[in-house]
């Protein structure tokens, strides 16, 4: 099998597992609560912040080198799939352990304030494009595209 190949398969079949963990552990944070919370991310966005660090500690990068796709099923794609955060965290750490505070402090800050102002900015577009009232709900039904208008 190609190699480019079979990586991908590893990392799909991680990204897979993760995101289903993802999910299942959110459904049943909500349903603890009986509401909508987000605690349930912030729960997935810590445990994949704790579990990805355990990929640089020396006993999982011996096991890792002995077995590239087990670091790939994990890293890339369980914890990948699970939570995005995990990686977030990780690069940060490595940053400070290199002694690059300075850019841990500007990937950190131009993490937050980027991916909030996408977000906004996808929200506002989305409203206008599908010419729906920029409630705070995302369940707003009946919108119409603007192709169609």
């Amino acid at each position: 099998m190609n190699p480019e190949l079979a990586t991908t398969l590893w990392v799909a079949l991680g990204g897979g597992l993760g995101s289903v963990v993802r999910y299942s552990i959110d459904v049943l944070v909500k349903r603890l609560a009986h509401k909508e919370v987000v605690w349930g991310t912030l729960l997935v966005n810590v445990l994949g912040s704790f579990l990805i660090g355990y990929l640089g500690m020396p006993a999982f990068t011996h096991v890792a080198s002995e077995g590239v796709n087990l670091r790939l099923l994990l890293a890339l794609g369980v914890w990948g799939g699970f939570t995005t955060f995990s990686c977030f965290s990780l690069q940060t750490i490595e940053r400070l352990q290199k002694g690059e505070i300075g850019h841990a402090i500007a990937y950190v800050s131009a993490s937050v304030v980027l991916c909030l102002t996408a977000r906004r900015s996808a929200y506002i577009s989305a409203t206008r494009w599908f010419e729906c009232d920029p409630s705070p709900s995302f369940r707003t039904l009946g919108c119409k595209t603007s192709a169609t208008s």
